[in-house]
């Protein structure tokens, strides 16, 4: 596996490749930076503004009528998905099935 990922610096031996923070205050990490926190915040002042796209309120309607409305199907389909063959062959073993649609990593994660 090492041999596919060999020529990756974060696959191999890290004092190979010593990290320059001084890259981290140069001017296009500062501008990007600076660009990325005021992205962030025209998001934050449009977002009840902008209309939400036809296709996700018509997602939202079918899993309330369609055949994903019924529990039994989706966990027909949850049952029928080899998701640790997915993780292995299309991941690499790098990933982990998740049982919602909030991995385990972001805010508002139950395990529960």
């Amino acid at each position: 596996m090492l041999g596919v990922l060999g020529h990756v610096k974060w696959f191999t031996d890290p004092r190979l490749h010593p990290t320059q923070y001084g890259l981290l205050l140069s001017a296009p990490v500062i501008g990007g930076f600076v660009l990325a926190i005021g992205a962030t915040g025209v998001a934050y002042l449009i977002q009840d503004r902008v209309p939400e796209p036809r296709a996700i309120r018509s997602l939202e309607r079918y899993a309330k009528t369609g055949p994903l409305a019924n529990t039994k199907v989706r966990q027909a389909l949850n049952y029928a998905v080899d998701k640790d063959k997915i993780i292995k062959e299309l991941y690499a073993g790098y990933a982990i099935p998740i049982g919602s649609g909030i991995p385990n990593t972001d805010f508002g994660f139950n395990p529960a």
